[in-house]
Order: structure tokens, then C-alpha cells, then sequence
């Protein structure tokens, strides 16, 4: 095909083969083992969707695998009054699997979600600098206005102390995951990751001491306002991209 894209009857043949080569998965909604109830807004779920919706939109991955849609799953699961925690043994999955049409099933526990609130920690800074001072001849009469007597330029040390704050607050979120085997019950692939989000800022205050002593960039900071975290489930959607890209480029892996 890459040659001649018209060559007799390349495409129909590459199809039939293409047919006989594609793995049927079907992935089952991750379980949520943290006890949280749902609090940051149903991390299975949006793991689950991120991982399907990546897989079905790479073409490269999608050319010889098959995602069973979430509709199917749920209706088999349904109609064999199962659960997806209930498909453990080697019967109940090749069951399950059969009825499906699947080749494989893939299926995730959520295990942790770490979410640490903003902390503050503070460390307090020196500047020092020299600078010229102008200062007059002490026999010139300051209101002599006539008076051409160059003034004399004195060096002064001044300095400055001001206390720089850093803000941090992360997110963490454990989930595994595990390929089985239909025919066999044999896990085929099994593996375990860690989502993280991480966000700090810093910002500064003055303690004491000259203005004139501050770098640009000391001043920047002190001019500054104290910055505030997204909220939780911001952050927790950032930690739920961050897992499923692992997921996501290790099931690619193994798909291709």
C-alpha cells in the first residue's frame, strides 16, 4: 500500500487482515478503594474516560485494537447480574469476557488520593548596599546660593532586612491497574503509578532597614500579593492528567 496505494486488491486484503489482527479490551470502570465517597468529584470515572478517549483518538494504537464501549459493559454486567469487583477468578472472567466478545479486560483500583494543604514557610533576608551620598563643604553657608563649592560626595553602607514567604500546597493519587487474558485468566500486564500536582509561589514582605538597599527583584517580590492555591478539585484534575498519561503511554506500549 505504501508503494501502490491502487494495487489490485491491496486495501481489501489489508482490511481482512487488519480485522483478524485487532484485540478486543474491554475496560471496566476503576474501583474506588480510598473511602472517600466520591469528595474530589469521581476520580475513576474521569481516569477511566481520559484513558479510553486517548486510546480511541490514537490512530496508530486504534488500528488494531478495539475499546468496548462503557454502554455494552455495563449492560452485560447487568443482564449476568455481576459486578466489575466480582470478576476475581478465572471463570467469572473468561464468562464475562466471552459474552463481551473480548480479547482482554482491563480493569484499575483507585488506592490513595493524598491532598496536602497550603503550607507556609518563611526564611528572612539581608541586602546590603553602598551608596553616595552628597554632603557640603562644612565652611559653606548653605544659603549662599553663589557659592560654586562643589559638594563632597560621601560612601554610605545601608541595608535592609525583609522576609520572603513560599506557599505550596500537592495533590496524590495512587491508582493500579491489570490486563487479563479472557481465554487464560493469566494477567497479562499489572502495574502501579502515582498522579502528582504540585503548586508554590512566593511573595515577600519588608521587616526594616533602607528601600534603596533592595534588588529589582527583592522589590518585585515585596510589591507582590499573597498568592492562593487553586482549589482542591482543580488540583485534583491536574493530579487525575498527570496518572492517566502513565496509563495512557504504558497500555499504548503495550497495545502496539
Amino acid at each position: 500500500m505504501d508503494f501502490d496505494a491502487n494495487y489490485k486488491d491491496v486495501k481489501v486484503r489489508y482490511e481482512q487482515a487488519r480485522r483478524m489482527a485487532v484485540k478486543r479490551i474491554a475496560i471496566l470502570a476503576f474501583e474506588d478503594k480510598t473511602g472517600d465517597r466520591n469528595r474530589y468529584g469521581g476520580i475513576p470515572d474521569m481516569l477511566e474516560s481520559k484513558i479510553v478517549s486517548s486510546l480511541i483518538n490514537d490512530k496508530s494504537a486504534a488500528e488494531f485494537m478495539e475499546i468496548i464501549s462503557r454502554e455494552r459493559i455495563d449492560t452485560v454486567l447487568k443482564e449476568q447480574e455481576l459486578s466489575a469487583s466480582g470478576l476475581v477468578d478465572e471463570s467469572s472472567v473468561a464468562k464475562f469476557g466471552q459474552i463481551l466478545g473480548a480479547h482482554e479486560i482491563l480493569s484499575g483500583k483507585i488506592l490513595k488520593v493524598e491532598v496536602q494543604p497550603s503550607r507556609v514557610s518563611s526564611q528572612q533576608l539581608k541586602e546590603s548596599k553602598t551608596i553616595e551620598i552628597e554632603q557640603g563643604d562644612a565652611e559653606t553657608d548653605p544659603n549662599d546660593e553663589d557659592d560654586d563649592t562643589p559638594a563632597l560626595k560621601l560612601k554610605q553602607d545601608i541595608q535592609v532586612l525583609y522576609t520572603t514567604y513560599t506557599k505550596e500546597a500537592s495533590v496524590y493519587i495512587t491508582a493500579s491497574y491489570e490486563i487479563v487474558d479472557v481465554t487464560t485468566g493469566r494477567i497479562k500486564v499489572q502495574d502501579t503509578y502515582t498522579g502528582t500536582y504540585t503548586w508554590s509561589d512566593t511573595w515577600a514582605r519588608k521587616d526594616s532597614g533602607d528601600d534603596r538597599a533592595l534588588t529589582p527583584a527583592a522589590k518585585a517580590l515585596i510589591a507582590k500579593s499573597e498568592p492562593f492555591p487553586p482549589s482542591e478539585s482543580e488540583m485534583v484534575s491536574q493530579a487525575i492528567e498527570n496518572l492517566s498519561q502513565q496509563f495512557i503511554q504504558q497500555i499504548k506500549r503495550y497495545v502496539k
